[in-house]
């Protein structure tokens, strides 16, 4: 996966973060996972309607909410939620 990351590859690069995020196979490491996701984001977000931006940008408001890989910016948080549920009304705004 990593080699995918390094080629640019958006899919790579949302798996790798969710993997870091929750810690599985790999070391959980939030900033790791938040500046992976963050790329996922500017990369795609505005350009698609897939699954994996409601995913990301809900994993991002929950990095922001609790200053996991970053700062903690509850507005930056808020603005996540809203765009996670935009994609998907079933996403629970905190």
């Amino acid at each position: 996966m990593e080699k995918g990351v390094a080629q640019g590859n958006t899919d790579a690069k949302f798996l790798l973060g969710k993997l870091y995020f929750y810690g599985e196979v790999v070391d959980r490491d939030y900033k790791r996972s938040y500046d992976l996701l963050k790329g996922t984001v500017d990369e795609r977000y505005l350009a698609s309607e897939d699954t994996i931006n409601m995913y990301t940008a809900n994993i991002l408001g929950i990095c922001n909410e609790h200053a996991y890989g970053t700062r903690r910016n509850i507005y930056k948080a808020l603005l996540y939620y809203k765009k996670a549920h935009q994609k998907d009304n079933n996403v629970v705004l905190c």
